[in-house]
């Protein structure tokens, strides 16, 4: 009964943690989500959002005080912006053909990083056990891009 009770802690300390890095996942998913919104839903405006627009936003998404729920530590936040907005269709350019393999690589998109610290208690484990050294931190990412390459509705 000794030896099976730190391993059920351990066990679940793993299974928390699992749970706060998945929801941590979701969080940055919804956030690249938000952005690519930000970029799609603006750019027909008159003032579109620039990628520092778009990125202070995001912080604001998923740091504010104000919001309700789990709230992420700004400093371990960083956040890849990259709008590629589509020349205007006129006269002179509606006949040009398209490489419809460069849309991918035009794509507006998002990428947000988070790094997450490894509990202490999973390091002590592993020295125990003698196992290989775990790092003190691993990063979570989550990329969205604007559907169709377009990075504008019209």
């Amino acid at each position: 009964m000794v030896v099976l009770f730190p391993i059920l802690i351990i066990l679940a300390s793993m299974i928390t943690w699992w749970g706060r890095l998945t929801i941590t996942k979701q969080q940055l998913l919804s956030a690249a989500r938000y952005g690519t919104d930000l970029i799609y839903y603006t750019s027909d405006t008159s003032s579109p959002f620039t990628e520092q627009d778009v990125q202070d936003d995001i912080i604001n998404y998923l740091t504010d005080k104000q919001n309700e729920g789990r709230k992420l530590n700004p400093e371990k936040l960083q956040i890849k912006v990259k709008i590629n907005r589509p020349a205007k269709v006129n006269p002179f350019n509606a006949m040009m053909p398209i490489n419809p393999f460069a849309l991918a690589d035009e794509a507006s998109y998002v990428e947000v990083y988070y790094k997450f610290s490894l509990p202490t208690i999973f390091k002590a484990f592993s020295q125990f056990l003698g196992s290989a050294n775990l790092p003190d931190e691993i990063t979570i990412s989550a990329r969205s891009a604007v559907l169709a390459g377009t990075g504008a509705k019209g």
